[in-house]
């Protein structure tokens, strides 16, 4: 009993130890743009990559839509990419023109990410500042260019409330738009739905 027992405990352990790699390896995607669009990775132009502790905020778009995306990733020990939320802006040339400036809040994802408002900015829009409506706080965004896009973001753990200024300011510092925003205490703390791959 005692032999079988010796050669059946490493065997077990053995077996054990291929499925937990095979099911660690399957898990999430090889590249960035598989993970984004695994039917067609090869339509993602990838414009920004934002580095978090435990995520990747990554800005994108699809060649020929005119879209402007963004996605939180999460990248595994094993180099695999896996999707925690992602959202798009659908002809993002039609707002710059009604507007100058696009605008979408992000909710917190797991660690991967905090909240943060984002957009693209036309050339009119030098600086993007976010001003809570509560205490009056605001923050600059940064700004990121890259290719035909002007990136915007403002990271918004420091910010309080659910009602936001979003102010884009002119070279000589001409208040060029100013829109106000109401998130609802719900969309602040939502979570990614379950199942998304």
């Amino acid at each position: 009993m005692a032999k079988k027992a010796i050669i059946i405990i490493p065997i077990v352990v053995i077996i054990s130890l291929i499925l937990v790699m095979m099911i660690k390896f399957n898990d999430g995607y090889a590249t960035m743009e598989e993970a984004l669009s695994p039917s067609n990775p090869q339509s993602i132009n990838i414009l920004h990559e934002e580095k978090m502790d435990d995520g990747i905020v990554v800005f994108y778009n699809h060649s020929g839509w005119g879209d402007f995306s963004r996605a939180t990733v999460k990248k595994s020990t094993v180099g695999r990419f896996k999707i925690l939320y992602s959202g798009v802006s659908g002809d993002i040339q039609r707002v710059l023109d009604k507007r100058g400036i696009s605008y979408s809040y992000w909710p917190a994802i797991e660690n991967a990410s905090p909240p943060l408002y984002c957009g693209v900015i036309d050339s009119s829009i030098k600086q993007v500042k976010i001003v809570e409506g509560k205490r009056n706080y605001e923050r600059e965004a940064k700004i990121i260019e890259v290719n035909d896009f002007r990136i915007w973001l403002v990271y918004m753990d420091q910010f309080q409330g659910s009602k936001f200024n979003i102010i884009g300011i002119s070279g000589d510092g001409k208040e060029v738009i100013s829109i106000e925003d109401s998130i609802s205490p719900r969309y602040i703390e939502e979570k990614p739905l379950k199942g998304y791959e």
